[in-house]
């Protein structure tokens, strides 16, 4: 189930991007738990709750780096690579948003 803060994450499902409805510098803990849940039809599921013992929010997540995954428990190179990818997505994502606005101070998801 989608929380409703992070409903209409952005989520990676047969190529298709989502965008959000709530600012991703704004997500909890649990709002990337979920959105981790969900990209790549849940694939990395597993690492959710790693996120959530690591206290991962918004925030840190865009900021998050190979070496942090590896701390955290994500061993795997191919599947830190790919995870990075996917948080890439989302700062592309923000960056296109925030040339549309007028705020260049609001980081955006959609």
């Amino acid at each position: 189930t989608v929380s409703a803060s992070t409903k209409g994450a952005v989520t990676s499902t047969g190529g298709t991007v989502t965008k959000p409805t709530k600012e991703c510098v704004k997500w909890s803990v649990n709002d990337v738990m979920t959105w981790i849940g969900n990209i790549a039809n849940g694939i990395y599921n597993k690492y959710a709750y790693l996120f959530c013992l690591n206290n991962i929010d918004g925030i840190q997540l865009i900021n998050i780096t190979k070496m942090d995954l590896e701390k955290m428990g994500i061993k795997n190179n191919t599947e830190q690579t790919l995870l990075l990818q996917h948080i890439q997505r989302l700062k592309r994502l923000n960056a296109s948003s925030n040339s549309n606005s007028n705020s260049s101070l609001t980081l955006q998801c959609a």
